[in-house]
């Protein structure tokens, strides 16, 4: 407790660590209440967002052949589909060789 004087004189009490509680808990809840509201909107775009596929590849992504274990980006690569599964060659003679070897 803390006495103040006030403009006449006259010393009335104010209960300043009463305040600072309420006020310790007011800013308490509010953090409470802000990283509830984040934790709730980051569930919402989660839960919104679309399933991404496993079977599709960026342009740009490395990739090596299975024949001659060279890394190729998947834009430029020649693509073979052998029992449901895309498989990803450097050339058409690794994709030959391949297939001679796993035919479908």
């Amino acid at each position: 407790m803390l006495l103040l004087p006030l403009g006449s004189g006259t010393k009335e009490l104010i209960r300043l660590p009463q305040y600072r509680n309420r006020m310790y808990r007011i800013i308490v809840i509010l953090l409470l209440l802000i990283i509830l509201f984040y934790m709730v909107r980051r569930a919402i775009r989660d839960w919104n967002k679309p399933e991404e596929t496993q079977g599709l590849l960026a342009k740009d992504a490395m990739i090596q052949d299975p024949v001659c274990k060279v890394y190729i980006t998947a834009d430029s690569a020649i693509t073979r589909t052998v029992e449901d599964r895309t498989y990803y060659f450097c050339s058409q003679d690794c994709a030959n060789s391949f297939l001679q070897n796993h035919p479908s």
